[in-house]
């Protein structure tokens, strides 16, 4: 008879303080639902979408009366999915106060997802240390009232590097099952927000690690890939019959990939009206494909002035981590905290924020030295840096850096546990893990 597997009391306790915490001030700081697009900006959108979905009003942009396909239609089918249910079951409260328990739900879900991969580099108490760290980070627990994208995708993009991360690796390449599900996962997160695509290439470089040849890594790879195409046809369909057009995710990456390069952009936020974008009052599709046109120009035309914005970028996006806080506000149209309250808050976030990051560039660093024998070290090493050159390839927003905490806390976490000390497996150097995630 197989032994009872054990509950690991640790594990819950992180995971009841995460849910707590983002329970507590989620449902006392949801008041509202966004009121302004402007003021509100991406979480109006978002709530807008969503409660567009769930009537079953479809994607129909609210500036111009037209199908749209603007934002990624992942984060508003969630939204949509999770308001049909309250409107249709006796739940208590505003839209609100269901977004805060869904993002509580979802932050709680990241934590446990950072567990498992921190577990598959470094044994169980890295993978606890790990998620302490996300359980209480502070602007993780900011996001949880506001109805921005972030928790969603945190929690599928961790899922998704979960499914990775913990195959046994010493037992060889993943198998097929396995990479189909990793693609299952991955296509769910890149329709939320496509910053996640590249975890494909971690994935290829692990299975590489394992030196079982290039047609293992692209067979596996492939099918990874193949899922994820999958899971975008519907999507591409609909935009095609919509839209005219060949549209796999959204439209808005040429606004996004242009703000930020004209020779006087400080790598911030800039409504692409400039003369360096094209014409704003272009059809979106038409105005997304000439701006990416523009875009690649001004790279290839300026590369001095864009290796200087990639550095603006990357500042500016690293530049303080109380987002959270300022999307809350942004919603509610005020302060949420008020004099020293309110810097107290922001001062301490900032500061986790700086000494974590600090720490996890050290982790980076030691566990890229031993990614050949420890494949799964490659899918989180490469998958950090990836989350790090994607934004700065677009414009400098402190948003950008929030999916690198929970892969920022493994990093960092490998210094209070410190696995390159032992000459055995990462995972092999703690417990065995269980058999249904340590094999496909």
């Amino acid at each position: 008879m197989r032994p009872r597997a054990r509950l690991d009391r640790t594990l819950l306790a992180i995971l009841v303080v995460a849910a707590i915490l983002r329970l507590a001030w989620g449902l006392w700081a949801a008041t509202v639902t966004p009121g302004d697009p402007i003021t509100a900006g991406d979480d109006y959108s978002y709530w807008y979408y969503g409660r567009a979905f769930a009537a079953g009003e479809g994607y129909i942009g609210y500036t111009t009366g037209t199908p749209t396909s603007y934002y990624p239609v992942g984060y508003p089918a969630l939204l949509a999915g999770t308001f049909w249910l309250a409107d249709h079951t006796p739940l208590p409260g505003g839209d609100a106060d269901v977004v805060a328990v869904l993002h509580a739900v979802l932050g709680t879900a990241t934590v446990f997802f950072t567990y498992l991969i921190g577990r598959s580099i470094g044994g169980r108490r890295l993978g606890l240390v790990a998620a302490a760290l996300v359980a209480v980070w502070p602007n993780l627990v900011l996001y949880t009232p506001t109805f921005a994208l972030e928790p969603a995708f945190l929690a599928a993009s961790t899922a998704a590097l979960a499914v990775a991360a913990s195959h046994d690796w010493s037992a060889g390449p993943p198998s097929l099952r396995r990479s189909a599900a990793f693609g299952l996962v991955l296509g769910i997160s890149v329709v939320i927000r496509p910053f996640s695509l590249p975890f494909l290439l971690a994935f290829a470089v692990a299975i590489a690690a394992t030196r079982v040849g290039w047609r293992t890594v692209a067979r596996c790879t492939g099918v990874a890939a193949a899922v994820v195409v999958l899971l975008l046809v519907p999507w591409t369909v609909r935009n095609a019959m919509a839209l005219d057009a060949f549209v796999p995710v959204s439209t808005n990456l040429g606004d996004t990939a242009c703000m930020a390069r004209s020779p006087d952009s400080n790598g911030s936020f800039a409504f692409s009206a400039h003369e360096w974008c094209a014409d704003p009052d272009l059809p979106e599709v038409e105005r997304n494909r000439a701006n990416l046109r523009l875009a690649f120009r001004f790279v290839r035309e300026h590369p001095v002035i864009e290796a200087r914005l990639i550095g603006q970028r990357f500042r500016l996006m690293m530049s303080h981590d109380h987002s959270g806080l300022e999307e809350n506000e942004a919603v509610r149209d005020r302060d949420r905290f008020l004099g020293g309250a309110r810097r107290a808050v922001t001062t301490v976030a900032d500061a986790w924020f700086a000494v974590v990051m600090v720490a996890a560039a050290v982790g980076l660093v030691l566990l890229a030295r031993g990614w050949r024998r420890f494949p799964a070290r490659a899918v989180v090493v490469v998958s950090a840096l990836a989350l790090v050159v994607i934004p700065s390839l677009l414009w400098g927003n402190p948003r950008f850096h929030v999916p690198l905490a929970p892969l920022a806390a493994v990093l960092g976490a490998t210094l209070v546990v410190r696995p390159w000390t032992s000459s055995t497996s990462s995972v092999a150097a703690t417990e065995p893990m269980p058999r249904s995630m340590s094999r496909a």
